[in-house]
């Protein structure tokens, strides 16, 4: 899902303003990102369902089709930016470290943003040195950092050394050892789609900073406790209303095979066994951070787990990162959430709009065939549907939920199975395909996983609109690009702004046929509603198109070419064309 996340919402926006700027886009680059990412979503491919083979070749796709998402996307933020590697290896003296914002959503926004920039520490000479002296140099200072980000406030998290490259088209690598500081900085609102330098003022203000002391974080929004057993507590400061037991370690065994999930009838579930230990990584204003280390012991083997558990200043969002080294077989790991879900049903997202789907009750010994599952996927998020007390679940792609009786949420982590297909499931008698040890679906090994909570207070914001602007602040946040040698940049004045109550971002590409831009969002409510796409430099045409980008109608544009207004039904997907003017500078 990264992969294809990093396409969808990084390269092919930055293709397609470049594409809108000068008539130029990596069409063919990137339509071979999209078909080598394509051959790894057959059913089977996607769902895991595969020989060990199969799946190695999955991941080496999934893999290539990010490097050269990657490579499209750098080299899309240099022209636009007008940075020049050449230039920077052609002028050393001239070069100065510089940190450069963009907002990969189509609104205006700011925030946190925690980026890695790098400092040279030491020449790293390739071939016989001869009579040259690698450079070297010593750790920046604060007042250096702070120089580089323009006077923007900042937080330092860490340092550590590694090495880095620095590639362009005319000169030979140049290979570093490099000091790479993390740091967690407050950027200015930025406009959609838009770039900003760390100079930029006003200078943001913090206006609710974090705090941290113990096993507890707050930022004047939510806090957070980490209790001895491991679960964490999450108190809404907003509203009062408290959310206990959350992120509960279980697991149970699991007799199925790649296809169907089967429980012993003997087995109970398992949870987390070690009592919690906690340290913490930061204390605030910016970032607050908290690192637990817990585990579990299984029937064949355990489960080692890390969580770093965050706060950043003024989001009411506790954002979780799970590192597990799983060394069980034949179980399957999972996460509880008492998420207050304790009506009929849950809002599940989509890829064109959320889903109203009701828990699934099971009766034991009905089903003569196949028993249905009471997992259920989810796109981006899973929540309540209705009800004013609700914990959102977000996580950066697709993952799978169990909605169940007490309100829980419980997110599968890992199933670790060892066959293909077995024939004698309980839930599903017969083979779903060919009988073949699967090792590797054993999942044994380190993985790393994302996922955030966060306690909803008004309706707008539990709406399927408000949840994904929540999603894209904890998950595609602004970007901080670190360049270690800038030179000459003209970085560009932009805002691409969609409005409209209900409506939800889809895709800002270059046409297929090379021919202007695609602008697509859907309307994820039951009600039509009225939209506008707001455009900072103005444009010649807009169509409304199939979205297959066939033929479509043209559509007046407001306000000197600068708006497109447009009514979308029910659950309507709309895309438009828009045709640049003539040698569109920014």
């Amino acid at each position: 899902g990264e992969a294809e996340l990093y396409l969808e919402r990084v390269t092919e926006p930055l293709a397609a303003l470049l594409q809108l700027r000068d008539g130029t886009a990596p069409g063919a680059l990137l339509e071979e990102a999209w078909r080598t990412l394509l051959r790894c979503q057959f059913h089977d491919s996607i769902a895991g369902c595969t020989s060990d083979a199969v799946a190695r070749r999955v991941e080496t796709r999934i893999e290539d089709a990010r490097t050269i998402a990657t490579q499209v996307a750098r080299s899309a933020f240099e022209a636009l930016i007008g940075y020049s590697p050449d230039a920077a290896r052609d002028h050393p003296a001239a070069t100065a470290p510089e940190l450069i914002f963009w907002n990969p959503a189509p609104r205006r926004r700011g925030g946190v943003v925690v980026v890695d920039l790098t400092w040279l520490r030491r020449d790293v000479l390739v071939g016989p040195p001869g009579t040259r002296v690698p450079r070297v140099a010593v750790s920046p200072a604060d007042d250096e950092i702070s120089a580089a980000l323009g006077g923007l406030p900042f937080q330092p998290l860490g340092r550590a050394l590694a090495h880095e490259r620095l590639d362009s088209a005319r000169h030979y690598p140049d290979q570093d050892e490099v000091e790479v500081t993390r740091v967690a900085v407050y950027v200015p609102r930025t406009g959609g789609f838009g770039f900003v330098r760390g100079g930029a003022r006003p200078l943001p203000e913090v206006a609710a900073p974090v705090r941290g002391a113990g096993r507890m974080l707050s930022n004047g929004l939510i806090a957070v406790t980490v209790e001895p057993d491991g679960t964490v507590a999450l108190l809404d400061l907003r509203t009062g209303v408290r959310y206990d037991g959350l992120l509960r370690l279980e697991s149970e065994a699991d007799v199925g095979d790649t296809y169907s999930h089967a429980a012993p009838p003997d087995e109970s579930t398992r949870v987390a066994s070690r009592a919690a230990e906690v340290r913490t990584l930061a204390t605030g204003p910016l970032v607050g951070s908290l690192e637990m280390r817990t585990g579990l012991e299984c029937a064949d083997g355990g489960v080692a787990v890390r969580a770093v558990l965050s706060l950043h200043a003024d989001s009411p969002v506790l954002r979780c990162t799970l590192e597990l080294n799983n060394g069980a077989r034949d179980h399957r790991l999972r996460l509880r959430i008492p998420a207050g879900a304790t009506g009929p049903a849950v809002a599940a997202g989509g890829p064109f709009g959320t889903v109203v789907r009701r828990r699934m009750e099971i009766e034991p010994g009905r089903y003569r065939h196949e028993t249905p599952v009471r997992t259920a996927p989810a796109q981006r998020f899973v929540v309540a549907a209705g009800g004013e007390s609700r914990l959102a679940v977000l996580a950066p792609g697709f993952f799978e939920y169990e909605h169940t009786a007490d309100g829980h949420l419980v997110i599968t982590l890992l199933r670790a199975v060892g066959q293909l297909s077995r024939e004698d499931v309980a839930t599903r008698p017969g083979h779903a395909g060919w009988p073949m040890a699967t090792p590797l679906a054993q999942c044994l090994g380190f993985d790393r996983l994302q996922l955030a909570l966060c306690p909803l207070t008004t309706a707008s914001q539990s709406g399927a609109a408000g949840l994904a602007e929540i999603w894209e602040d904890v998950f595609l946040p602004p970007r901080g690009i670190w360049l270690r040698q800038a030179i000459g940049l003209a970085v560009p004045e932009l805002d691409v702004w969609l409005q409209g109550d209900g409506l939800v971002f889809s895709a800002c590409k270059p046409a297929a046929d090379g021919n202007g831009i695609i602008l697509r969002c859907f309307n994820d409510a039951e009600r039509p509603t009225s939209g506008r796409w707001r455009l900072s430099q103005p444009i010649r045409d807009a169509q409304r198109v199939r979205a297959d980008e066939g033929p479509g109608t043209p559509v007046p544009l407001a306000d000197g070419g600068h708006e497109i207004r447009f009514e979308a039904s029910p659950r309507e997907l709309v895309t438009f064309r828009v045709l640049p003017l003539e040698h569109l500078h920014y």
